[in-house]
């Protein structure tokens, strides 16, 4: 039988409530009037995160904090508690360590496994930021901190990480100056923060890249805020490469006292006599520093003004200056749903390959009652604006079919996907496999016609079903349980996703055949033992499962109320789980394992209810360890054999093996703090030690 432990879920066992505060020991140059974001990450993928430090001198309960998002250009809205853009901190934060927060996207969109072992939270808003949002720690309803601007589109956020300087924050006004950019991805320093000001010499460049664009015999310029720590010598700039001739600085050389005062913005100038993408290497030296930066410019042709080949092509606009005056799409358009309650029409590119889906909004004059699903629109002329996140396109010539009964295309995406990127699906027809509902009763409208939220769950990810088509013929009825296949409108709201099925037909029992679909039939689950730790408020369940069924892999799940916690994934079909819980007690909730499909896919079993068959507290062990601090070398001494895990300050695991009773030598490497757990399933203890 094989032990497995709660993926996500800090650690392992009764150590997990060591790690739910941070463990990060940190050298503290000063007192901060409140907690602070000390670290940004917006990478690849959901390589998202937040981190927060606590610099106060003193404990400080995070219950009253909480994270919200301020998406596209719009304030923090205080009354809105979407998951996806609002996330509720709990625990307490003692002084001199982190708090990380990271997005809590899964399967095969989930973070880096580097990023998900430092995490005390995982996050839905997290998960949600898009590097153009800016993102405040708020104490109750009191902004503490913040990272971008709300109320302005934040580019300066996207695929990259800051770090807070020491001795910075918190500040309600984001200003760049505070913080330090790091390359896309790079998350080394995740989880710890050094609040002494380093004394080494340093420069920070704003951005670290910088891409221009013009027409040949034209120019472009962009400038980059150079800032320096510790310098005694001015700094020189110097371009080199094949084509740096194309580009010229507004300064060769950078004043040492200016760059540690305000920076120095210094301008870059392309100006090209070829087409082509162009690229030069811009490099800052003295005797104390050495970096480089990429400066790279393109010329590229002009796209006929007022024309675009596709609805896909309008999306390279999101991001930039959307037209004012009407565009036409040169492609075919197909229309895959009509709300005759908000007359909306959607539609697609009717080549997919590389296609895009769009919502046409205000077409009751433009033809829209002669439309039909499957018909065919030739030179779509109109006029677009984004509403809430979602790109819209408003006619202003009527539409009218050319064809009829076109092939209509149904993304499969998981929720994860969706999730991970609501623009990249945005009014798409998509299709999400092997979901649930987590409500019982009917599907309903509010009391003024208004679509109302439900939960779809596949696996531990969460997406949100919306009524959103008022005149759907499954409002009023029964909503399914089970497993379900689920075809929809991807309709976003401030790029949080909502899937909105057209109708009953929408709503399919999922297709589980085959051996590797089958769903686990006879599980049964006996000796819940909840395990009490007398060092630790925390609690260990440890229960016996067994099944029938021929996948080759498992999930385990708990559910309770709203929350679904992961378990873990078992390849045997006899296991023993044990289930570590921080934050909160399970008293209630339903069992549950699936099938992890060929496809990914889940094919769930019957539920059996959660109960607790036994209680018993952990033995404390006698355990000696010295001397601490040590060089590296230290001892352990034990009243009985017992299994030794050694941690990170971080909480990650470095080794475990097995101990005998008596006097055991040891030896940690390198300097750090460390926490070691000895325990034998039926006592336990934890000791810390400090390598110098």
């Amino acid at each position: 039988m094989k032990k497995f432990l709660v993926p996500g879920k800090w650690l392992i066992g009764l150590f997990a409530g060591m790690l739910a505060c941070g463990m990060n020991s940190q050298l503290q140059a000063q007192d901060y009037s409140d907690l602070i974001i000390s670290e940004y990450v917006e990478g690849s993928g959901n390589n998202k995160a937040i981190e927060i430090y606590n610099g106060t001198g003193e404990s400080v309960s995070l219950d009253d904090y909480v994270i919200r998002i301020a998406q596209n250009g719009n304030d923090f809205n205080l009354s809105d508690n979407n998951q996806g853009l609002y996330s509720k901190l709990s625990g307490s934060l003692a002084n001199g360590e982190t708090y990380v927060i990271v997005s809590n996207a899964g399967g095969s969109a989930a973070p880096n496994q580097e990023l998900t072992d430092l995490a005390q939270l995982k996050s839905a808003a997290v998960a949600a930021m898009n590097g153009d949002d800016a993102i405040g720690l708020f104490k109750g309803e009191t902004l503490v901190d913040v990272v971008g601007i709300s109320e302005k589109n934040n580019k300066i956020l996207e695929d990259v990480t800051l770090r807070r300087l020491p001795g910075f924050g918190p500040n309600t006004t984001f200003t760049m100056e505070e913080w330090e950019k790091a390359e896309k991805d790079d998350f080394s320093d995740l989880g710890s923060f050094e609040a002494t000001p380093s004394t080494d010499p340093s420069l920070s460049l704003q951005p670290s890249s910088l891409s221009l664009k013009a027409e040949v015999d034209a120019t472009d310029e962009g400038t980059m805020v150079v800032s320096g720590r510790n310098l005694t010598e001015d700094v020189k700039v110097a371009l080199s490469g094949d084509d740096a001739a194309m580009f010229s600085l507004s300064a060769a050389t950078l004043s040492a006292a200016e760059l540690m005062a305000d920076g120095i913005e210094l301008t870059i100038t392309y100006a090209p006599t070829a087409e082509g993408d162009h690229t030069a290497t811009l490099t800052f030296s003295n005797e104390e520093v050495n970096k480089t930066a990429t400066i790279k410019g393109s010329t590229e042709s002009q796209q006929e003004e007022g024309s675009y080949p596709t609805l896909a092509s309008l999306y390279d606009l999101y991001d930039t200056e959307i037209p004012t005056e009407a565009i036409t799409i040169a492609g075919d358009v197909v229309v895959t749903h009509k709300d005759d309650y908000n007359t909306r029409i959607y539609v697609q590119d009717a080549d997919m390959t590389n296609g895009a889906s769009m919502l046409l909004f205000r077409a009751e004059d433009y033809g829209y009652a002669e439309l039909q699903v499957g018909d065919v629109i030739k030179n779509l002329t109109g006029t677009m604006e984004v509403f809430n996140g979602l790109l819209e396109f408003k006619p202003t010539e009527t539409l009218t079919a050319s064809a009829h009964d076109h092939e209509i295309h149904i993304t499969d995406a998981t929720v994860a996907e969706i999730n991970a990127d609501p623009v990249a699906y945005q009014s798409a027809l998509l299709r999400v496999k092997n979901v649930r509902f987590e409500e019982s009763g009917e599907f309903a409208l509010t009391e003024n016609g208004r679509g109302v939220n439900y939960s779809l769950l596949q696996g531990e990810d969460i997406l949100v079903f919306r009524t959103e088509f008022a005149d759907a013929d499954y409002i009023g009825t029964t909503i399914p349980e089970g497993a379900l296949d689920i075809t929809g409108i991807m309709t976003q709201y401030n790029e949080d996703a909502q899937l909105s099925a057209r109708s009953l037909a929408d709503i399919v029992p999922a297709d589980t055949t085959g051996s590797e679909c089958e769903a686990p039939s006879n599980l049964q689950v006996e000796c819940t033992t909840r395990l009490t730790d007398p060092y630790f408020d925390t609690y260990a369940y440890n229960a016996h499962f067994t099944w029938e069924g021929s996948a080759s892999a498992y999930l385990f799940m708990v559910i309770q109320s709203s929350d679904t916690v992961q378990m873990d994934t078992v390849t045997d079909t006899f296991a023993d789980i044990t289930i570590a819980e921080v934050k909160w007690v399970i008293t209630r909730g339903e069992w549950a394992v699936a099938s992890i499909c060929e496809d990914g896919s889940l094919a769930w079993s019957e539920t059996l209810p959660f109960e607790i068959t036994e209680n018993k507290t952990m033995d404390a062990m006698d355990v000696r360890l010295y001397p601490n601090p040590t060089s590296g070398r230290f001892y352990l001494e034990t009243d009985r054999d017992a299994r030794v895990e050694v941690f990170s300050a971080n909480g990650s695991l470095i080794e475990s093996f097995d101990l005998n009773v008596g006097l055991n030598e040891m030896n940690l490497r390198q300097k750090g703090v460390y926490f070691v757990r000895v325990s034998n399933g039926k006592a336990s203890t934890v000791k810390r030690v400090v390598v110098r």
